[in-house]
């Protein structure tokens, strides 16, 4: 009965540790530096477009496929 005892309130201890920190990670609302300079460079069109992507998004009239 004791070893039980021990195991559920074990069980009931791992449980609520692991709830505990899922409910942190969710109410996190911080983003990384790297990640908000990214975000203001998108914004402001300050990058780029590589070659491959405009190649892809011109549509090509002459391909019989299209």
């Amino acid at each position: 009965m004791r070893k039980h005892f021990l195991v559920a309130t074990l069980a009931v201890a791992i449980m609520t540790v692991f709830g505990y920190r899922s409910y942190l990670s969710q109410t996190k609302n911080e983003i990384s530096e790297f990640a908000l300079a990214n975000i203001e460079a998108l914004a402001s069109g300050d990058f780029d477009m590589p070659e491959w992507y405009e190649k892809r998004m011109t549509r090509n009239t002459d391909c019989a496929f299209v």
